[in-house]
C-alpha cells in the first residue's frame, strides 16, 4: 500500500495529540523520536499514525512505515518541533521549520 502523507494536516496531528492525551493510548515505548508538544514528549511515530487514521479512516501497523528521519521530515513539514536521537550516533538533533510570521 502506497501511503500519501500529504493528506495529514497540522489539525490531523492536533487531533491526534488530544486523542492521544485524552483516551490514555497504549503506545509502544519510542526510541529515538519524540514530538516535542506543550511541554510533553510524544511518541513521534505513533502520533503520525495516529493523525494519518485521523486523516483518512485508515489504521495503519507499525510496519506500515518508518520512523527515524521520515519521521522527523513528516513533522517538520507541518512545523512541529521533534527530537531526535539516531541510532548511529549519541547527537541529539532538534528540528523546527523556521515560519515567516
Amino acid at each position: 500500500m502506497r501511503i500519501n502523507w500529504k493528506v495529514v494536516t497540522r489539525d490531523h496531528v492536533l487531533k491526534a495529540i488530544e486523542k492521544f492525551n485524552t483516551e490514555n493510548i497504549k503506545a509502544p515505548k519510542a526510541r529515538s523520536t519524540f514530538l516535542l508538544h506543550e511541554g510533553q514528549s510524544l511518541p513521534a511515530k505513533h502520533i503520525r499514525g495516529m493523525a494519518y487514521e485521523i486523516a483518512t479512516g485508515i489504521r495503519l501497523s507499525k510496519e506500515d512505515y518508518t520512523g527515524g528521519q521520515e519521521t522527523v521530515d513528516f513533522f517538520d513539514r507541518l512545523t512541529f518541533i521533534v527530537r531526535h536521537t539516531p541510532k548511529s550516533r549519541n547527537k541529539i538533533t532538534y528540528k523546527q521549520r523556521k515560519t515567516n510570521n
